[in-house]
């Protein structure tokens, strides 16, 4: 017999997805989601105080060689429970500065290299997680899972 007052082993999280402003140099003109990756990845987000808050972060990438960003998304959580706003990235960064620490022609020129289907989304995907965080870092920590 199961209690309705029992709980699962496992912790449902809520992973309702929130859009978060992209910085308009690297937003893709591209808006059709059949010619883009998904990418999600699990993160780590820790605040100020030491608090931890786990969730995710979902990209979609332009198959192609372009070098943009069609949308990103992090789960609501992670604003409910941080000091991070959906304009972090486009409020927390130098463009010039930015793009020139990150190598981004260089790094996902690398990424363009690979065959579709043999992880270019995962390549692109990861690129633009660290450049994420690098820009959220001015106001939590994040780490990818």
């Amino acid at each position: 017999m199961i209690s309705c007052s029992e709980k699962n082993d496992e912790e449902q999280i809520n992973y309702d997805f929130v859009d978060v402003e992209i910085p308009s140099y690297l937003t893709s003109t591209l808006k059709s989601t059949t010619e883009a990756d998904t990418v999600v990845m699990d993160i780590k987000v820790t605040d100020d105080n030491g608090n931890e808050v786990i969730g995710k972060m979902e990209f979609l990438i332009p198959v192609d060689e372009d070098n943009t960003l069609i949308s990103f998304r992090m789960t609501s959580n992670i604003f409910e429970d941080t000091d991070l706003t959906t304009d972090f990235w486009v409020n927390s960064e130098d463009e010039s500065s930015l793009k020139s620490a990150m190598g981004i022609g260089t790094c996902l020129s690398k990424c363009n290299e690979m065959e579709k289907g043999e992880g270019r989304g995962w390549c692109k995907g990861g690129f633009w997680a660290e450049l994420a965080i690098k820009a959220a870092a001015v106001v939590a920590t994040i780490v990818a899972l």
